[in-house]
This record gives structure tokens, sequence and C-alpha cells, in this order.
């Protein structure tokens, strides 16, 4: 079976392979649905199928939250359309930022059943009846082999039967230092930034390089420092990303307040950035002084992002400040949807050994009922929580480069998450484009994880969505997730931190304070240890955790 790209397709004997006996369209539902999953290509493809002049067209939706009230519209059109021969159903695969479009198992029995009447109807179907339990249970074996893609011309493996990472570029370089702050960064000096860039475009096209053709990835995010201080370049960053590697999801790219302007933002739509995130951590002049930072300016923030959209307009605040108020969050999240965001993220102050940071932990309890609270009034404003500190107003809006089963790093500090290994570059400048120079990789540090300890590190990054499936974890280490955890399982939902429904657990509101906790200690204990340690050494010998 081939899938054909439908925006290219405009006669179905277009392709001429011989062994092709079925031509596939996406058809993701009646118009308003099709064109929310699939961009504006409703009525192109029906105008592409009336063009056709041979019968061999079959519909292929893929059934996801947003679709799936409309099955029983879409095997009508495949019967009422002269040329289409069947229509095939399969269901949403779980990837990384695109979980909370996938079905439950009951969900999937309720479409199944909606398919099964329509058949008795006498409409066109080319699944089988028998191999409903299948699909609802997900237990192909993958990779599968049943399915190829083509895509400009040359076959691929189905996507879903494949490792698919995203990738992830940091930037270190910022106007002003936060002493809050973390992350691998310095003050931007141009000169300095620029061989830095040059040295990056090195990197992207060492590892590159060692792929035959373009691989498939989801996401491309933008961490830093302050990107946005390098608008300039991330065009030429971008294509030579896109030597290697096709975009499927997206990407991401951060800004400081101040870099919210008209010509920066349409500098990275032009270059292909469709989601930004905005680090506003308060629009309160209070906290700003806290954090040490100069005041927003919310006017020119608005007025930028009604002349420059994006798909995604994420802002960032921080929450557990010292005398922070639920009536304090709230005016900042209100205000962000106000002037054009579609997503926020309130992320816990964490107070790095390493930091020069003079803000005062909040205590435990305060903290809990603070987070509660917000998240309480952001779910009741009918927001969807994305992740334990992310929320959207939409099922399109979505930001985080953590919730990605494996990723690609590139740039200073940066990490790379593979199935069976993590690894992290220096976080020195000079060290970093020193390596390059030589025609090596600036690996500080690689972990070589057991499988044991990558099951651990991938359910817990994976709940940082609030969320986890039996399906995708046994698709991603070919075993039964309660086989492996089921006492732990069990244990989380006696002690109120889970809630499970057909092989989907979900953390409750005490389950994702006491998440962000024990993130808290992973970080204090683990990750503030190796990011002191590799602020000093550029490469190690080795760390002791």
């Amino acid at each position: 079976m081939v899938i054909t790209e439908h925006k290219r397709l405009s006669q179905a004997d277009d392709i001429k392979r011989p062994d092709i006996k079925e031509n596939f369209l996406w058809r993701d539902g009646d118009r308003e649905h099709h064109n929310v999953v699939r961009g504006d290509t409703y009525d192109t493809i029906l105008n592409n199928i009336a063009e056709a002049t041979s019968d061999n067209i079959c519909f292929y939706m893929a059934i996801n939250q947003i679709n799936q009230s409309v099955v029983g519209e879409v095997c009508d059109l495949a019967k009422e359309t002269g040329n289409v021969r069947a229509v095939s159903f399969n269901f949403h695969t779980p990837y990384p930022d695109t979980r909370e479009l996938a079905l439950t198992k009951s969900e999937k029995a309720k479409c199944c059943e909606v398919i099964r009447a329509k058949m008795d109807e006498g409409c066109p179907v080319f699944n089988l009846k028998s191999a409903f339990p299948y699909l609802i249970d997900n237990s192909f074996p993958t990779p599968c082999h049943q399915c190829v893609v083509m895509e400009n011309g040359k076959l691929s493996t189905c996507g879903r039967c494949i490792e698919v990472p995203g990738l992830y570029i940091h930037l270190p370089f910022c106007r002003k230092i936060c002493h809050f702050c973390p992350y691998c960064k310095e003050p931007f000096e141009r000169a300095k930034a620029d061989r830095y860039i040059d040295a990056l475009l090195s990197e992207i096209h060492m590892v590159g390089s060692q792929y035959e053709g373009r691989k498939k990835v989801t996401s491309l995010y933008f961490g830093g420092g302050t990107p946005a201080l390098l608008a300039d370049r991330v065009g030429e960053i971008i294509r030579a990303v896109s030597e290697h590697f096709e975009i499927t999801e997206g990407i991401g790219l951060e800004l400081h307040p101040d870099n919210v302007t008209v010509p920066v933002l349409t500098l990275l739509k032009d270059a292909g950035v469709t989601k930004i995130s905005i680090g506003v951590q308060s629009f309160l002049d209070k906290y700003q002084d806290v954090l040490g930072r100069d005041r927003v300016n919310a006017k020119q923030m608005a007025e930028a992002l009604s002349e420059v959209s994006f798909e995604t307009v994420s802002m960032d605040f921080i929450f557990a400040l010292p005398g922070q108020t639920f009536e304090d969050l709230k005016t900042d999240v209100d205000k962000a949807f106000a002037i054009g965001a579609n997503h926020v993220a309130i992320y816990p102050f964490i107070d790095f050994t390493f930091t020069d940071s003079r803000v005062t932990p909040m205590p435990k309890k305060q903290k809990r009922k603070l987070l509660d609270d917000i998240t309480n009034y952001l779910l009741d404003r009918g927001c969807i929580r994305n992740s334990i500190w992310t929320f959207s107003d939409g099922r399109k809006a979505s930001y985080s480069s953590m919730t990605r089963d494996t990723f690609l790093g590139f740039g200073c500090s940066a990490t790379t998450l593979l199935k069976e290994q993590f690894k992290i570059n220096t976080f020195s400048v000079e060290e970093y484009c020193g390596r390059i120079r030589e025609g090596k990789l600036p690996t500080s540090l690689t972990l070589r994880f057991t499988r044991r300890q990558r099951m651990v590190y991938y359910l817990f990054w994976t709940f940082y969505s609030t969320r986890a499936t039996e399906e995708a974890f046994e698709q991603f280490f070919g075993v039964s997730l309660k086989k492996m955890y089921g006492f732990e399982l069990w244990l989380a939902k006696r002690l109120g931190f889970l809630a499970e429904k057909d092989g989907t657990y979900e953390m409750t509101l005490k389950g994702a304070f006491y998440y962000h906790y024990y993130e808290n200690y992973y970080t204090l204990a683990y990750i503030d240890k190796m990011w002191g340690i590799m602020r000093k050494e550029a490469f190690p010998e080795e760390i002791s955790l």
C-alpha cells in the first residue's frame, strides 16, 4: 500500500508504479475537522479526486481526539464519491508533543462500533472487522514493514515503525545575565556569537551527514540564552538543519520580552519558526525587581504579536516567588492570554547552588496550594493541561522540548537522548569552538543506560506531560508496562497520585505536585551537581552522582 502526499496528487494514475494497487489519500473528517488536522486541504483533495481518471483511490483517516466524532460522515463520503473505492481507518499514534490527541481504548472501541455499523449499511471500508480488536489494543509488532510512504518520489518506512527524534539547538548569549538562571549562557558579543554559529553549523553537518538522505524528525527547539538575539542567523541554521532532517511538527524558539518586536518576529517567521516562547517571568513590577529584571512592555508585545502571528505563542512565568499569591499569578496568566498568548508555562523557582540567586524559596505547603489553585483556575477557564507546568487554550498550541522520547542536541551544553545513551556537550563556548575546528564532536560526558535505567528515565519525563500509556511504553520498549512496574503503578493509584482508564495513567493534582516536588529533588541532587562541575571543567573525566 502507498500513501501519497495529497497536495502533490492531481490524478490517481500520476504515480507510474505498476505494483501499486491502491492510492490512499488523507481524509481526516468533514471539511471543518480535516482542515484543523491537515491544514486547508479539504477542497483540494476533493477536486483532485474529481479530476482523477482511475478508481484505485481510497481515503485514509487517522482517528484522534479532534475528529473522532465524524468517523461515520467519512464512511458516508466514501460511499457517495464515485471513484473512491473504500476508506481505511487507523488510530493516532501518540508521538511526542501529540500524546493528548490519542484515544483511550474505550473511545477506540466506540469508533469501531460506528465503523462496523456503517459497514453493515454498505459503506466501503478497507479494514476487516476481525482486525478491530488489534486496532483497539495496538498489538501489531513494530517495525511492521507493511506500509511504505512515498514523498517527493522517495519511498520511506512507515513513521510509526522507526525512532523519530526531536532536535534541540542551544544559543548561549544574553544581553543581561539573570542571577537566578542556571542555564549555560554568557554576555552577548557579536563577533564571538558569529564564531559560535559558524561552529554550530559545522556540528550540524558533522552529525547530519551520518544519516543517509534526510532523516524525519518531530520538532526543532532553540533554547538559550536568548536565541532571538541572533534572529538574523536563525534562517541560516534552519537551512543547515533542513539539509539533513525533515521537521514534521514545527520549530520553536525562545525570546526575551525586549525581542518581541515586528522586525524580529518577521525575521523568525520568514526563517520558518512556527512557535515562540517569551520569557516574561512576571508582568508585575515587584517580581521583576525581585528577579533583577527590567519592566516588561506589555503594550509593545501586544502590538507586535497582533501583526506577526505564530501557531503557538507561549509565555513563561515563575511561581513560588517570595510573597506571591494566587491573585498575582492569575493577573499574569490573564494578561498573557489577553495580549496574544495561546499557551502559558508556569515553572517553579528552583534555587540552584551555583547561581547568585537572592530569592528565598517558598515553603512546601504554600507552594502546593498555589500550584493547585492556579491549575484549577486554568482548567476551569477551559485550558488544556499539556504538562505539569504548561497549559494551552487550544489543542494545536504546544511548546515543550522535554516531552520527546529521543532527541539530538547541538551547541554548548546541549543534550542528546537516544534509546541507550545520554550525552551532553561542553559548557564552554571557546572549548566547543575548538573541538569543532579539530573536526571532533564537542561531547563532554556520556551516560550509557541499563534497560531498567532507561525505563525509569522514560517514565519520569513522559509523566512530565501528566500522563503515560501502556501502549506507548510497550511500543518503545517491547514489553508490558504492567509487567515491569505493575506494583508501583498500583501503589501510585492507592496513594492518590494516579488515575487509570483504559491503559492510560493520568496524574491527579496530588500526583502533579509530588512530581514537581521530586523533580525539584532530582534537579538539585543530580542536574545541579553535574551542571555546577561542567561550568568549571569543559571536559571532566568523570562525574559521580
